[in-house]
């Protein structure tokens, strides 16, 4: 009698679970996956283009860092290792600003440097500017 009970309340619960994945679609158990939240309004550069920057006012050897910094970026997204397929050259006139000044950033004179969008088409940054704050660099070195 006992086993009858046992087997009656173990169809009964498959028979809820059964119709549970008949009438929803899905197991209880199983856990819906979705996809990334989007975490910015704008999607950075688009891709599958080639952008332009100006760097100013570096010294030489700044020059050189910064071109070789854009080398490796270029080398990253455009063969594969991210797929943005974004290139960056050095131009005369530029859609992305790369600056300096001996000040420090006014919304938070921590920091160092500071990326601003300056215009945006389609979602994507059209132009953009960073600035490098030396007078910050040399607060945090004298530390």
């Amino acid at each position: 009698m006992q086993k009858q009970h046992i087997q009656g309340i173990a169809g009964f619960l498959l028979g809820i679970t059964c119709g549970w994945f008949v009438i929803i679609g899905v197991y209880p158990g199983t856990v819906a996956e979705a996809g990334c939240p989007t975490l910015l309004s704008v999607q950075g550069w688009a891709p599958n283009t080639s952008q332009t920057y100006v760097a100013s006012p570096f010294t030489s050897q700044e020059l050189t860092r910064i071109n070789n910094a854009m080398s490796d970026w270029n080398t990253h997204n455009t063969n594969g290792f991210n797929c943005s397929n974004v290139g960056l050259s050095p131009y005369v006139l530029g859609y992305y600003t790369i600056n300096s000044t001996t000040g420090s950033f006014a919304g938070n004179p921590a920091w160092i440097a500071a990326t601003r969008t300056d215009e945006v088409f389609n979602g994507h940054i059209s132009a953009a500017t960073t600035t490098f704050y030396w007078g910050r660099m040399t607060i945090a070195l004298l530390r």
